[in-house]
C-alpha cells in the first residue's frame, strides 16, 4: 500500500440526486479538514460522483443545468469544491453513451455513441460534437458554469459499453471499440467546450458481475467473472481478447485482404480510413 498512488477520494457514488444528497457536501468538507493537516491534498482530490440524472436539461450541451431535485445539493457541492485550495478541484461524472444510444437507436447513430462520427451528431452554436461522450461531459461543464463552478474540472468516474445482454448493439467488439476509443482518444484530450482541460477517467469495469440481474449490467467487464478474458471473433476468423484489442488496432497497421480482393487497413481513431476516405473502423473489419 505504501507504493500506491491515490488521486481521488470519492465521497459517495451517485448519492445525488436523492434523499441523502444533502449530506455529501458536509462529508466532503469534514474529510478535507481531517486530511489537510497531513499535507496530502497537494496530490489528492476530494470529490463525489454524480450520474447523468443530476442534470435536468442536457441538450444541447450549452443549455444544460442541474435537475430541480439535485440543484440545492449540487450548489452545496460546488461551494465545497471551490473552498478547497488545492487549485484543481473536480467533479466526477458517470457517463454512459451506451444507455443514451440504446434508448433511441433510430435518432442516435452507433458511430456517434460508440466512437466518433464523421458528421457531427450535435451542432451547438459554433461547437460541433462528433462523440456523444464529449456532449455529455460538456453538459456538466455548462451546468457547473451556471452555478458557480466555472473553474472546476470534470473527471469520468465510470464509462463503458456492455459486451452482451442486448443483442447486436452489445457485442464484445463494440465494447472493446468503445473502451479503446475512450482510453486513446478521449483521455488526455479536451472537449469542444473546454479544449484545454485534459480529461481523466476510468473504464467500468475490470470483471463481469455475474451475480447482478441478467442483461447488460452483467456485461461491462474486460474479463469474465472467472477472470478469463472476453473473446472477440472478427468475421474473417481472427480471434483476439478484448484487453488486447488496443494493440491490434492502435499499435500495428495490418493490411487485411478479404475474399473480394479489397484491401483495408487498421488505423488509429484519429485517422479512420477506407480507400483514403473517413469511415468507421467497425465497417472496415466486418
Amino acid at each position: 500500500m505504501n507504493n500506491t498512488l491515490y488521486e481521488y477520494l470519492v465521497v459517495g457514488n451517485e448519492v445525488v440526486p436523492g434523499s441523502l444528497g444533502k449530506y455529501v457536501a458536509p462529508a466532503m468538507l469534514n474529510l478535507y479538514k481531517a486530511i489537510e493537516p497531513i499535507g496530502a491534498l497537494s496530490q489528492l482530490k476530494i470529490t463525489t460522483t454524480v450520474p447523468m440524472s443530476a442534470l435536468g436539461i442536457y441538450f444541447p450541451p450549452s443549455a444544460s443545468n442541474f435537475a430541480d431535485a439535485a440543484m440545492s445539493d449540487m450548489t452545496a457541492i460546488i461551494q465545497a469544491l471551490n473552498s478547497m485550495p488545492n487549485g484543481d478541484s473536480i467533479l466526477m461524472v458517470n457517463a454512459y453513451p451506451y444507455f443514451a444510444y440504446a434508448s433511441d437507436t433510430s435518432y442516435i447513430s452507433k458511430e456517434y455513441a460508440n466512437t466518433k462520427s464523421s458528421a457531427p451528431g450535435v451542432v451547438d452554436g459554433n461547437l460541433e460534437y462528433h462523440s456523444l461522450i464529449h456532449a455529455m461531459l460538456d453538459a456538466f461543464y455548462a451546468a457547473l458554469e451556471k452555478n458557480g463552478g466555472s473553474s472546476l474540472g470534470v473527471v469520468v468516474g465510470e464509462t463503458g459499453w456492455p459486451s452482451g445482454g442486448n443483442g447486436e448493439i452489445t457485442t464484445p467488439y463494440l465494447s472493446a471499440m468503445y473502451n479503446s476509443f475512450f482510453r486513446y482518444y478521449i483521455l488526455g484530450s479536451g472537449t469542444p467546450m473546454r479544449p484545454n482541460k485534459k480529461l481523466d477517467g476510468f473504464v467500468f469495469e475490470m470483471f463481469n458481475e455475474n451475480e447482478k440481474p441478467g442483461g447488460v449490467e452483467q456485461n461491462f467487464g474486460l474479463y469474465q467473472a472467472n477472470m478469463t478474458p472476453i473473446k472477440i471473433t472478427i468475421k474473417i476468423g481472427y480471434t483476439i481478447m478484448q484487453h488486447q484489442l488496443v494493440h491490434y488496432f492502435l499499435n500495428i497497421a495490418i493490411t487485411l485482404i478479404l475474399s473480394r480482393q479489397a484491401t483495408f487497413k487498421a488505423c488509429t481513431y484519429t485517422s479512420f480510413h477506407k480507400n483514403n476516405e473517413c469511415s468507421h473502423l467497425i465497417d472496415e473489419v466486418y
